[in-house]
């Protein structure tokens, strides 16, 4: 059995996690987007596809992208801000937005599109909100554009576990806060709301972590995913990737002159 819990921040554990149990999925967005769960009367999962073999490939994306009722939605994890962190969201959202239209179609018929992203880093701190709607409005007046743009964030850092009033909080706070869970005993804080999904979600999750075979497969996916990471901030940051820079921050952190060697002879 492992004691390590694995995180809903990695992105691959955050896809697997919710792809392989809809119901938890459908509790989730249910809770982010305030539809009561018996107002959703049509769900499905349009990139239902997991991660390959090999978590390093460019342009793999983990994100979740769903047809909800009248809305498409898009459910991104973001654990590092980049630089160009708004034109990404911005680029993402326009990208779903325009692939709702078949050809033929008229304008009025795009769908309201929501991206939704859960941020591990403060985008907005001076904002007291762990939630933060983006929306298009006239200059100077209240009055919205366009109901059909939605960009809404939740930042993790402005939640806590160990929230004295964790029972009474709603289910989204307690949603995102198992984002946060790096232990069994975050669990079973979690598990003491007795908030069904939420109990169903930690038990799920741990099970998810005892999987032995599945465990040493995605430690792996993490690491090589990992590495890819770091190496893609050394470009963003002038580095080459062969540089001792790159290199003894690669070894600081545990990688292995293997699995360093095994990156490294990665295409660009």
């Amino acid at each position: 059995m492992n004691a390590k819990l694995l995180s809903l921040k990695l992105d691959i554990i955050f896809k697997i996690f919710f792809i392989r149990h809809p119901d938890l999925l459908k509790s989730f967005v249910s809770a982010l987007l305030d539809i009561p769960r018996d107002h959703i009367y049509k769900f499905s999962i349009t990139n239902p596809e997991l991660p390959p073999e090999s978590a390093t490939a460019k342009e793999i994306r983990f994100d979740i992208a769903l047809l909800i009722n009248a809305y498409a939605v898009d459910i991104e994890l973001q654990v590092k801000n980049y630089q160009d962190f708004k034109e990404r969201e911005l680029f993402y959202w326009s990208k779903l937005f325009t692939s709702m239209l078949k050809s033929g179609e008229k304008y009025g018929m795009l769908k309201a599109t929501i991206a939704v992203g859960i941020l591990d880093f403060m985008q907005y701190p001076a904002y007291p909100d762990y939630q933060i709607d983006i929306v298009t409005v006239i200059k100077d007046t209240n009055i919205r554009y366009s109901s059909k743009m939605l960009i809404r964030f939740f930042e993790l850092p402005k939640l806590s576990l160990k929230d004295d009033d964790l029972s009474k909080r709603d289910l989204k706070y307690l949603w995102l806060c198992l984002f946060k869970a790096k232990s069994i005993e975050d669990l079973n804080m979690l598990r003491e709301t007795q908030q069904p999904d939420i109990v169903t979600a930690c038990n799920t999750l741990q099970e998810l972590s005892e999987d032995q075979e599945l465990y040493e497969q995605l430690s792996r996916e993490i690491a090589l995913h990992d590495m890819a990471s770091i190496t893609s901030d050394a470009y963003e940051n002038g580095y080459k990737l062969g540089s001792e820079n790159v290199l003894n921050k690669l070894r600081k952190l545990g990688f292995s002159d293997q699995l360093i060697d095994e990156i490294m002879r990665m295409p660009e």
